[in-house]
């Protein structure tokens, strides 16, 4: 536990048509595949519905008898032990009469976090009495429609077949986070007849932060960055003494040390490509990579920096305590006057002429590519990290400290002024996204800290209980890393949400 009470002391001090059946049991999954994806289907019972349909789709989830839902037949317990499993055993429905078709309607409520929901297969098994065309359909919470999921089948009768079709874009949209998380699919049969059900099942597969094998000699990690998935860096170093270095490299399957540094600490890590990458840390020091090897840069400060970020490789910044800012042109580092004294943590802009830097006692800095000023921020907590999806879409965020206890910050720039968002959690070191819809945010202390934003609120995510995460980037929605360290052995924390 002394280095990570290190991590946070560093941090804080030196900045850092139908028949509905409804049935009121609730869903239960009857197995989970493994971790990232669970099995959903009727070994216990749930909702389910036999509709009556005029045409497909229909209007509506609630089960409403208008327009082309004609009417409902409740489930009995029978019918729902028999499309509990692929056994032969089968729910035979009704024949929805002269000119109107079957549309088997299916509700199940699901355990995972939508926003990381990256697949959803939806299976039916069974037939017609006749040949016909079936589809598989699915709610869009968004748009109000029944979708159909993929492509339709002709499933010929008299015999069980299969059909599976499977979600693999905006998967949130057909979860009801309002209501449970409920799931609503179904199947339709293009001809009038009755329907043979022998089973039904929704695997939906999601993303879940995995700690990733690494091979470091050192104890902390603090930035992470990388132009692919298969490109990233790490960097950190001894958090006791700062007088040792490293950086490490992802390749897509494993990490390895690429440079290490003997006399002093690494804070962040920013390139603009592949082959040009910064590294920043402990007394200014400043080291490049070409593509090729590392190499020590001259700094025009021997102080600590603690954030890189740029547009270019020809426009670079970094902070620092005491209100440093540099600025690298392509050929060599320079100050900035930031008007500030304050320990800056973090840097971050959507182009040249729009800059934010955030630091200790709720300041933030921006520049207008001609010089920088302050911003009211409307805290005084010390703000660590500083990301946004555009122009008037910023996030900061940071910790602060009150009776005993350490809290977290996230504040919201709309273009105009910041505002303060009121989250529950602990403390917050880092943000970084895919959207104004897909934010990360994360932290810790004796704890992981990991928060998502949707767009419209901000949850906890589960990690590992020991982590303090100190850095956290991605490529996509599904592909983020998160670095820190082991409150529980003094260890580094690598984790990828996969």
């Amino acid at each position: 536990m002394k280095k990570i009470n290190f991590v946070l002391t560093f941090i804080l001090v030196l900045s850092i048509a139908t028949c509905c059946v409804i049935s009121s049991a609730m869903i239960a999954w009857s197995q989970s595949s493994g971790p990232g994806e669970s099995t959903y289907n009727y070994t216990l019972v749930s909702t389910a519905a036999y509709c009556d349909v005029d045409a497909i789709p229909f209007t509506g989830k609630t089960g409403a008898i208008s327009g082309n839902l004609n009417s409902r037949v409740l489930a009995n317990d029978t019918e729902f032990k028999a499309i509990s499993a692929s056994d032969d055993s089968r729910w035979k429905t009704s024949d929805p009469g002269y000119g109107d078709e079957v549309f088997m309607w299916f509700q199940q409520t699901t355990d995972e976090y939508a926003p990381g929901v990256k697949q959803i297969d939806l299976t039916f098994e069974g037939y017609l009495d006749t040949t016909a065309t079936f589809q598989i359909r699915a709610y869009n919470n968004n748009t109000g429609a029944w979708d159909q999921i993929g492509t339709t089948m002709s499933i010929p009768s008299g015999s069980d077949s299969t059909m599976t079709r499977s979600i693999t874009s905006n998967c949130d949209d057909y979860i009801d986070s309002t209501n449970l998380g409920t799931l609503n699919w179904g199947v339709y049969a293009s001809v009038t007849d009755q329907m043979n059900i022998d089973y039904v099942e929704a695997v939906v597969s999601y993303a879940t932060w995995e700690e990733m094998d690494n091979y470091v000699a050192v104890d902390e990690l603090f930035g992470v960055w990388g132009s692919n998935s298969s490109d990233i860096y790490a960097v950190g170093g001894n958090g006791h003494t700062q007088d040792e270095g490293t950086i490490m490299h992802f390749n897509g399957n494993d990490w390895r040390e690429v440079y290490h540094y003997s006399t002093d600490f690494f804070y962040d890590v920013w390139g603009s490509s592949s082959s040009d990458i910064f590294a920043v840390g402990h007394q200014g020091t400043i080291v490049h990579y070409d593509g090729n090897s590392w190499s020590q840069m001259s700094s025009p400060v021997s102080s600590g920096l603690f954030n890189v970020w740029g547009t270019s490789s020809s426009d670079v910044f970094a902070v620092g305590t005491s209100g440093v800012i540099l600025h690298y042109n392509g050929s060599s580092w320079s100050s900035m006057t930031s008007g500030s004294n304050a320990v800056l943590e973090c840097v971050w802009g959507t182009s040249s002429s729009d800059v934010f830097a955030v630091g200790l006692d709720g300041t933030i800095l921006h520049y207008n590519g001609s010089s920088w000023s302050s911003m009211t921020s409307g805290t005084s907590d010390m703000l660590c990290g500083v990301w946004g999806s555009s122009a008037t879409d910023v996030f900061a965020v940071g910790t602060g400290y009150s009776e005993g206890e350490y809290y977290g910050v996230v504040l919201h720039y709309n273009g105009s002024s910041w505002s303060n968002m009121n989250v529950s959690s602990g403390n917050l070191f880092k943000v970084w996204g895919t959207s104004s819809s897909d934010v990360f945010a994360v932290g810790g202390y004796f704890g992981h800290e990991v928060l998502h934003y949707n767009g419209t609120s901000w949850s906890q995510m589960d990690c590992d209980p020991y982590s303090c995460l100190l850095d956290v980037w991605g490529v996509s929605p599904y592909t983020v890393f998160a670095v820190g360290v082991y409150a529980s052995d003094d260890t580094t924390a690598i984790f990828q949400y996969d």
